[in-house]
């Protein structure tokens, strides 16, 4: 088998390559910024939760685990009242990453 390189040969080969270079840098490029927007989007609070006064301090720290172990950023609201009985818990999801915020019965 012989190998023939001429003028036309060696020009589409350099096209062909050159393309694929130039396509796999825009990927590249595309790749890091979509990456770059993930990691700033997945640190904004998209989520909240209200704590219900009725709900066990177990519970609220089992969710709160959860949602810490899968990088989901949640706001949580509670009563003024439920603060008051439960103030370790509170300052335990504040430590954790969390924001907390009261919200008015009215």
């Amino acid at each position: 088998m012989f190998l023939v390189f001429n003028k036309q040969k060696i020009f589409s080969y350099f096209i062909a390559f050159t393309t694929v270079a130039i396509l796999l840098g825009i990927a590249n490029i595309y790749n890091s910024r979509l990456e770059e927007t993930l990691e700033t989007t997945s640190k904004e609070v998209v989520n909240s939760m209200v704590i219900s006064d009725s709900m066990e301090t177990e519970d609220i720290e089992n969710v709160a685990e959860i949602m810490k172990k899968n990088n989901i950023n949640v706001r949580f609201y509670y009563s003024k009242e439920w603060k008051q009985q439960h103030e370790s818990t509170v300052k335990k999801m504040v430590g954790m990453g969390f924001e907390m915020k009261e919200y008015k019965n009215e």
